[in-house]
């Protein structure tokens, strides 16, 4: 059986040519693209509503958990002495329904 070794370096030379022209031809066509303007930054915007929670957040005096009300009122329900003063209640949900409606606008 014969071995035709005549061939064996063209063909390492032509997946040589191969690549360059390939290559040859990402150039041409990268120098021929329009320029592409700079891609835009990520932003983050805040709803109007977003706005108004966190100026109420920050507008809060209290700490955002009074430790020793909680055990307080956590014994007083316990031993069934806590009762609910339901005309408080209803005067602070009103008022801060009035506040947060404020904060929108409405």
């Amino acid at each position: 059986m014969a071995i035709n070794m005549n061939n064996v370096g063209n063909r390492s030379n032509l997946h040589v040519e191969q690549k360059q022209q390939k290559q040859e031809q990402l150039t041409r066509a990268n120098e021929q693209a329009p320029n592409k303007p700079a891609a835009s930054k990520d932003s983050v915007s805040l709803t109007p509503q977003a706005q108004a929670l966190n100026s109420l957040k920050k507008q809060s005096s209290e700490p955002a958990v009074n430790r020793e009300r909680v055990e307080t009122l956590k014994k007083a329900i316990l031993n069934g002495e806590y009762k609910i003063d339901a005309d408080k209640l209803a005067k602070n949900m009103t008022e801060f329904e009035a506040k947060f409606g404020q904060s929108f606008g409405v």
